[in-house]
């Protein structure tokens, strides 16, 4: 779920501002997420995300509000 909440609406609104992080051996060690306009990525994510992951996991209102709080 952490992923989903976290990473999930990096990937979905914004992939191309997503990079994977690879070692001198060619192994994945890590990745950057960023959003070019924080205001308008955190607004998508309050009215197109969580209503998705509300409807995906039928979380309640409540449930909502703290994955909100984890992303401000």
């Amino acid at each position: 779920m952490i992923v989903n909440r976290v990473v999930g609406p990096f990937l979905a609104y914004g992939a191309e501002h997503c990079f994977v992080i690879v070692d001198h051996l060619g192994s994945a060690c890590g990745y950057v997420v960023t959003a070019p306009n924080a205001s308008l990525f955190y607004d998508t994510v309050l009215n197109k995300w969580l209503p998705f992951l509300q409807q995906k996991y039928l979380l309640t209102d409540d449930s909502a509000d703290d994955a909100a709080a984890a992303v401000r």
